[in-house]
């Protein structure tokens, strides 16, 4: 991907084969399960305002957080047909789970997977 000729992003993209579509699905599954009910639910203001005070100054279109618990492991996010903030977002939602209130910026990402079935099937 570039951006007025300059290189920003590069990677390659694959399609998953079903067995490992298969896993990825498995894996969210018991996620989900384990997911506890004695973490704290925070709403967007919640997030945004602690996102703040790390750091991080979010304008309105990548506040995409709809609301998170305080581990970051289980939230709503707003799909707006933009890739870009939501994938952002996605991130967003990493740091609201990790400890401190440290600013931390991503170097690098080894991998993303998105079934895209699945993701549409969760918007609404």
């Amino acid at each position: 991907v570039s951006e007025n000729g300059n290189l920003v992003v590069s990677g390659k993209m694959s399609i998953l084969e079903d067995t490992a579509l298969h896993s990825l699905h498995n894996s969210k599954s018991q996620q989900a399960a384990q997911n506890s009910d004695s973490k704290l639910k925070l709403d967007a203001h919640d997030v945004y305002k602690e996102l703040r005070l790390r750091g991080y100054d979010y304008g309105k279109a990548f506040q995409g957080i709809l609301e998170s618990n305080n581990a970051g492991d289980s939230g709503k996010l707003e799909w707006t047909g933009n890739w870009v903030t939501f994938l952002d977002t996605m991130l967003q939602m990493i740091v609201v789970g990790l400890p401190g209130r440290n600013l931390r910026l991503p170097t690098r990402i080894r991998s993303v997977c998105i079934d895209p079935v699945s993701q549409l099937d969760k918007v609404f």
